[in-house]
């Protein structure tokens, strides 16, 4: 977590892919065992200094283990964040269950 916050210190807003969505991520050669995500939704919305898509109301962490897994599960989060009513799923679920269904369509 230390190198996730380093590097968003140096290249600034980065990890804010879209409108109230930030995927922060590990790299592969930094003690990551297995690749999987976590999903923090906020109560309170988050400024990260993004100029169009703050303020952050997802967080979703992701590892992977490998380039391969790590570029197969950003692009199926991208390819699910791309739609605005699934942003909108993320920002009002009150259950777990929704998110669940959206990340395994």
């Amino acid at each position: 977590m230390k190198k996730i916050i380093k590097r968003l210190h140096i290249h600034g807003p980065y990890i804010v892919i879209a409108p109230g969505i930030a995927i922060p991520h590990a790299g592969i050669n930094e003690g990551v065992y297995k690749t999987r995500i976590s999903i923090m939704i906020l109560k309170e919305p988050v400024p990260y200094n993004h100029l169009t898509n703050d303020p952050v109301h997802t967080v979703i962490v992701l590892a992977a283990q490998d380039n391969y897994t790590h570029v197969e599960t950003l692009t199926h989060l991208i390819n699910i964040l791309s739609s605005e009513e699934n942003i909108e799923v993320f920002k009002n679920s009150h259950e777990l269950v929704e998110v669940y269904k959206l990340i395994n369509k």
